[in-house]
């Protein structure tokens, strides 16, 4: 015999929702700005193949990094900043910034240096799109009311036999390929053949959403 059961979204969704009021704008620019080194380095973390399309934060991150910098040594404590930092830029995909990461990537200090070449070519890769690099594990599940202030780009759905967390990984990668940045999954129905849910299919529609 077949059961049926289906989960709202904002039953699975608080699994790996993102928490809205670390990724506005201003309040990264004020994060990028906190006198803290790792309180910096974390939000460097954040932007990093966010997608962010802000300006003042990646003005802020170059400004940070040009500071950073000067007198920098491989056992300084902003080091690991300093390389968040310059892959962070390189995700707003704007070439102007070239010049600075090329200093990073030619510093005598290999850390440092190894992540800005990298830093390099995911610049020039975000910047042949267009847009700001954005990674499928940094795309955002959002529930309805906060899909209000947000643009609707498409919608898919995803039938498992796993874990319903594949249906959430395969509709952020989906989402990149749609050019938008969050995920509103609509429901979650896992039929099962038995008792259990061993060997279970879940079925998962999900809408896509470009929030700024």
């Amino acid at each position: 015999m077949k059961t049926w059961i289906v989960l709202a979204c904002l039953a699975c969704a608080p699994l790996t929702l993102h928490a809205q009021d670390t990724r506005g704008s201003d309040t990264l620019v004020t994060r990028l700005k906190s006198p803290s080194t790792e309180a910096r380095t974390r939000a460097a973390e954040d932007i990093y193949g966010a997608g962010i399309e802000s300006a003042a934060v990646y003005e802020q991150l170059a400004t940070n990094l040009r500071t950073g910098m000067e007198g920098l040594t491989k056992n300084s404590p902003q080091l690991e900043e300093m390389a968040w930092s310059v892959k962070a830029l390189a995700s707003s995909g704007d070439l102007q910034y070239m010049p600075l990461i090329d200093s990073a990537a030619a510093s005598n200090i290999g850390y440092l240096a190894r992540h800005a070449r990298g830093a390099k070519e995911t610049l020039q890769e975000a910047a042949a799109t267009g847009k700001p690099y954005l990674t499928y594990t940094k795309v955002r599940l959002i529930t309805e009311r906060q899909a209000e202030s947000c643009q609707y780009v498409s919608e898919s759905s995803c039938q498992t036999a796993r874990a319903p967390e594949k249906c959430i990984e395969s509709h952020k990668a989906k989402a990149v390929e749609a050019g938008a940045n969050s995920v509103m999954v609509l429901f979650s129905s896992s039929q099962s053949g038995g008792l259990t849910l061993w060997g279970a299919s879940t079925t998962m529609p999900a809408s896509y959403y470009l929030c700024r």
